[in-house]
Parts: structure tokens; sequence; C-alpha cells
């Protein structure tokens, strides 16, 4: 018999699979899996939850605080870092300012291995996903995401695209990932690396590639069979329809239409 009533649990975050990240973190939402539960951090850095105070991490310590008291098996997982590399490191760049991802990964690994849970729950920690974006059009996704404004980045377009070369993105991507592997290993938690099944020749394959020149995300649909593969510890019901990317492709396409180009 549970140790709660059904009113208890009810009333409480019942989900076993919970997962805690940025936009990234939406992948996992395509799976239609009512034991997962998503808490997507709008913009949100990995940087940010290692700093005091941040209601990011005062909101994730909440939950997993909650998800303790119902639940002594289970598994939660994180995805941040994406922001990081993809957007602070342009936006450092050109306000000169410092920034070092080796740091930023050594403390978000640590924040994730400070949270108190059961013995029996499974932490994870995602790789940082690669970009599809045309290194062309890195000045276009900045301005896109409202990193900066048109007129500051057409002033340092040059600059953008110096650092954003195809060699030196993918080198950033590699340490990065590398490095996150080996802090995760140190702090006995899984690290889920699906960046080979993504990549081939060190490019995105062209089934993960989403119809947005300026996007930041990689296609979900593709990716859940080796995600599913990689969460060893819960089970992961995939309920994703067979045709759900032709759907979302087509339906993207439209949209496309009617958004301005850099």
């Amino acid at each position: 018999m549970s140790k709660y009533s059904k009113k208890e649990k009810n009333n409480h975050n019942d989900k076993k699979i919970l997962v805690f990240g940025d936009s990234f973190s939406n992948t996992f939402k395509s799976f239609k899996d009512p034991n997962i539960k998503v808490f997507k951090y709008k913009g949100a850095t990995a940087k940010g939850l290692t700093k005091i105070d941040n209601v990011n991490s005062q909101d994730i310590i909440k939950h997993i605080n909650e998800y303790n008291k119902y639940n002594e098996k289970g598994c939660l997982i994180f995805v941040f870092g994406n922001v990081d590399l993809h957007f602070s490191y342009y936006y450092n760049l050109l306000l000169q300012k410092p920034f070092d991802m080796k740091e930023i990964i050594k403390l978000y690994v640590q924040f994730v291995a400070s949270l108190e849970v059961n013995k029996n729950i499974k932490k994870y920690i995602c790789n940082i996903y690669p970009s599809a974006v045309l290194n062309t059009n890195v000045p276009g996704q900045l301005w896109n995401y409202n990193i900066f404004t048109k007129k500051f980045i057409k002033e340092n377009e040059d600059l953008i695209l110096e650092h954003s070369n195809d060699k030196l993105r993918l080198e950033r991507l590699n340490n990065a990932n590398t490095f996150l592997k080996e802090e995760c290993i140190k702090n006995n938690i899984s690290f889920i690396d699906i960046n080979s099944d993504i990549m081939k020749d060190n490019t995105v394959k062209s089934e993960f590639i989403d119809p947005g020149i300026y996007n930041i995300h990689l296609r979900y649909e593709p990716q859940l069979k080796y995600l599913k593969k990689k969460i060893t510890k819960c089970k992961i019901i995939n309920k994703c329809s067979v045709n759900a990317s032709k759907k979302y492709k087509e339906k993207k396409i439209l949209m496309l239409k009617k958004k301005p180009v850099y």
C-alpha cells in the first residue's frame, strides 16, 4: 500500500521523470509521455543557475524537494548550456566581457550534483547541442533572437563572422561537451550524448535540421529514439505520431513566409 493517499499524490507532482532546461528541453514534450513533466525556462543559461538567488535554480530546488516527498524512484534530466555556448559567447565577445565556458560548466554540474534526492532517483545531464545555422546566418540569428539590435550587429558583423566559422564553432562545441562529460563523471551524474547520432562528418544530418534558417533548435522528433535509449533508469513511452515530423515541417514553412529576414 502507498505511503501517501491517492488524494495527497494528486495534489503534488507525481510524474516519474522531471526535465529542467532551456528551450531545448521542449524535445521531451514530443514524447507525449504522461510520466514526463518539463520545466522550461525561457532563455535560461547554465551560468544563471549558479548565481545566488537565481529564480530558475530556486524553482528547480522547490520542485525537486516536492518530488522527493512522493517519489522514491525516478529520473531528473537537465538540459542547459545551449544558450551559453550559442548566444552568451557572442554577447560577451561583442561587449568585451570575459567568458569562460569551462567554469560555467563546472559550476552548473556542481549545482546539479548538490541537489539532494532519494538514492534511487537518477540524475542525467544532456549534451550541448550543435547548431545547424549556417555561419553566414549567425548575425541574422543574433538579431532574430533579440540578442542585439540590427544596427549593433551590422556594426560588428565582421567580428561575428570571424568567430562563427564552422571550424571554430565545432571546436567550441566539442570542447564544451568533452568537459561537460568529464565533470558529470566526476560528480556521478549520467551524461546523455546523442550528438554522434545527430551529426555525420562534423555536420548536422539533414533530418535534424529545422526549416528556419535562424533556428537555434534542431528538429525534435528524430531525436526521440536516441534519447529514449540513453535514459535507461526510467522507461519512456513514445507516443509521438509518425506524421508529427511531416506536419511540423509543413506548418513551420508556412509560418516562415510571414517572418522578416535579416
